[in-house]
């Protein structure tokens, strides 16, 4: 199954979250709508801080949220994704490729733990930008 490629980022001056295709490093644009061999038009154009712009991996949490990169996450459920910490640890999410994340230096081939409905036993509960004291002990 081919991962959607998308980027979610953070419009300070909105307080609000977007996601679409990220062009440079600070700048998210919708689909497009229309085009021809001189120029194309996308449903929005929006500046986002830079700090705030992660990857999506293409995978959903218990909640049917999507994972971004930044995202933290915790063990959901009784079953464990990542068997060697506790169930109360907390991880942040990195992209490295198609369904692979870094957590904690570890990387996790995913695809090994999605469920039927595409969700992986994780629970996201904040993100870095927004909640860096949920990594605090």
């Amino acid at each position: 199954m081919p991962r959607e490629i998308k980027h979610r980022g953070f419009v300070p001056d909105q307080e609000t979250w977007i996601t679409g295709n990220l062009i440079g490093n600070n700048v998210i644009v919708g689909e497009i709508v229309d085009f021809n061999d001189e120029y194309f038009t996308t449903e929005f154009w929006q500046k986002v801080d830079p700090e705030s712009v992660g990857q999506y991996t293409g995978l959903k949490d218990i909640a049917g949220t999507e994972i971004y990169e930044g995202n933290i996450a915790q063990k959901a459920g009784n079953r464990y994704l990542i068997k060697w910490c506790d169930k109360t640890a907390r991880y942040v999410v990195e992209v490295l490729k198609a369904y692979a994340l870094l957590v904690r230096g570890v990387e996790f081939p995913l695809w090994q733990y999605v469920e039927e409905n595409g969700q992986v036993n994780l629970e996201v509960i904040g993100n870095i930008y927004e909640h860096p004291e949920l990594l605090e002990s």
